[in-house]
């Protein structure tokens, strides 16, 4: 997740180096400029939720990486999500 004032064109060098290991790899567009975070994380949440129904299976995990402000995003959707034993790692 992209940090304040920033898009996800910011994050696409890291999300190529992901692939080349190997991860499936998606970088969203959030308007963290303008809207509160809470406003991202319900995003995020439904990102998620649609993650779980068509693509992710039983046991797979998803790891969020944020920078900066994406990682506060990331911060408060694991506070509150129902979603959190579908992830994996934080960074």
């Amino acid at each position: 997740m992209h940090g304040f004032n920033k898009t996800s064109k910011d994050m696409w060098t890291l999300e190529n180096n992901l692939k080349q290991f190997g991860y499936e790899c998606f970088s969203p567009d959030f308007e963290l400029t303008y809207k509160e975070i809470e406003h991202s994380t319900a995003v995020l949440e439904e990102i998620l939720e649609e993650m779980d129904t068509f693509h992710l299976k039983t046991d797979e995990k998803v790891h969020l990486i944020g920078h900066s402000t994406g990682g506060l995003v990331i911060r408060k959707l694991i506070a509150n999500s129902k979603y959190v034993h579908k992830i994996g790692r934080l960074f």
